[in-house]
């Protein structure tokens, strides 16, 4: 909130994730001090987090709240808080050419007890890596917290290091332990794409080429179960589908490199914003005051979270109620 006084930015973006992180007055602090419009984002599922009466509250400073999780959209707009579907995009390092060491099959992920919201049991993703290592090819599997023998390393935010692992593999796994969310899928999606590596296979996502754009058997491939993955894995590893998924890599790359970078979000972001009519003044606060030092900061911290301009007439404090009033800048 420093910061934006300071600064008086013309456009403010955000990240928060619940309403744990600030408070409501420094958001409002925020808002006053941007000049332009006041944008949150939110990168993750959090569908409770994200619709708890608090966190709302907060939201209905901003003018987009921006999320990946469009289960929750419906809601906000019953609510009428504006909202909109902004999906990640892959970090620059993913690009390259050197090749990791080749595999067959590639997975790529930490395991992690479940979050809020997920419809996995705990131990889900050590149950899908034991069955990926399972397969009859050459497989890798990389993440933190997995028994012994499992996992051959890690490469969290090595953005370099995982474009080279997937562009070692023919085939990259990807999973959705959220399944009861429409159109999620974390950033590596877009990683896997990006790297110019293996066919990417995707567990299901309700809403992928809705939201997203992304087409099955073209841009990458669905699977919905382990069983439905071996099958999958074994077609396209064999001959018979060999140029099938060579042709369906190369498309996801193509279509990854095209609409899913930085610069079409920030232009997605534009247009969004280019949409939301010019704020005019519409709820004026008004306070008449005498001797209301002990309160009136509070108060003008309150009104100023929702009022686009307060009046504060004062009948003649011998206090410092009007010094307060005008270092609050009245």
């Amino acid at each position: 909130a420093k910061a934006a006084e300071i600064w008086k930015p013309h456009l403010t973006l955000t990240q928060f994730h619940s309403e744990n992180v600030i408070s409501r007055e420094d958001v409002g602090r925020i808002k006053r001090a941007t000049q332009g419009n006041m944008v949150n984002w939110n990168g993750d599922v959090w569908s409770t987090n994200q619709l708890s009466p608090n966190f709302m509250g907060l939201l209905r400073l901003y003018d987009y709240h921006l999320i990946v999780n469009a289960s929750l959209l419906q809601r906000y707009k019953e609510v009428g808080i504006r909202a909109a579907y902004w999906q990640n995009s892959f970090e620059p390092q993913i690009l390259g050419t050197n090749p990791g060491e080749a595999c067959d099959v590639i997975f790529l992920g930490n395991m992690y007890k479940p979050h809020e919201g997920e419809t996995k049991a705990e131990n889900y993703r050590e149950n899908l890596a034991r069955a990926i290592k399972s397969l009859p090819c050459e497989t890798r599997i990389y993440g933190r917290g997995y028994p012994a023998g499992i996992s051959e390393g890690e490469s969290l935010y090595d953005f370099a290091k995982t474009g080279s692992l997937y562009r070692g593999a023919k085939i990259i796994i990807a999973d959705n332990q959220y399944l009861d969310a429409v159109g999620f899928a974390s950033d590596r999606l877009f990683m896997a794409l990006a790297s110019g590596g293996g066919m990417l296979m995707h567990q299901k996502v309700e809403g992928m080429e809705q939201y997203i754009g992304l087409k099955d058997g073209v841009h990458y491939v669905e699977w919905t179960d382990v069983d439905d993955l071996r099958e999958k894995v074994a077609f396209y590893l064999s001959p018979e589908g060999e140029a099938q998924r060579q042709e369906i890599a190369a498309n996801g790359h193509f279509e990854c490199l095209s609409n899913h970078t930085y610069v079409k979000r920030v232009y997605e972001l534009r247009v969004l914003l280019d949409s939301i009519p010019s704020r005019k003044l519409t709820v004026s606060g008004m306070m008449i005051v005498k001797n209301e030092a002990p309160r009136i900061m509070e108060r003008l911290n309150e009104l100023s979270q929702f009022c686009d301009d307060i009046v504060v007439v004062d009948t003649g404090s011998t206090d410092n109620t009007v010094q307060l009033v005008k270092e609050f800048g009245g």
